[in-house]
């Protein structure tokens, strides 16, 4: 008997259960640095300007992320050194180099 039929009910396949997304790594330098400013941005508005650990910076980061995208912490520190243009370390922390605050008051 074919799987499609199931005692005379027709089963449509479209109804099923899509098989589970096998994880893709995110390694393109560019948008791991285009996270890591976006990241940056939204944890100095929560932080109020205050550093940031690598550890906040990886989450933020990874909740970021499409379902179905991870993250390598060794991807994203390989990165964190060549963004001396937007971000200053503090004592082994991080902080967001800015013009002007992003967020009010």
């Amino acid at each position: 008997m074919p799987r499609d039929h199931l005692e005379g009910v027709t089963y449509d396949r479209r109804m099923s259960v899509r098989p589970p997304l096998r994880s893709r790594p995110v390694h393109n330098v560019e948008t791991i640095a285009s996270s890591i400013i976006v990241a940056a941005t939204l944890l100095d508005a929560d932080l109020r300007g205050g550093a940031f650990t690598l550890e906040q910076l990886l989450k933020k980061m990874r909740e970021l992320l499409r379902p179905g995208r991870t993250l390598a912490a060794d991807d994203v520190r390989a990165v964190l050194p060549g963004m001396g243009y937007c971000l200053a370390t503090v004592g082994g922390r991080w902080r967001w180099k800015r013009r002007a605050p992003a967020y009010p008051g």
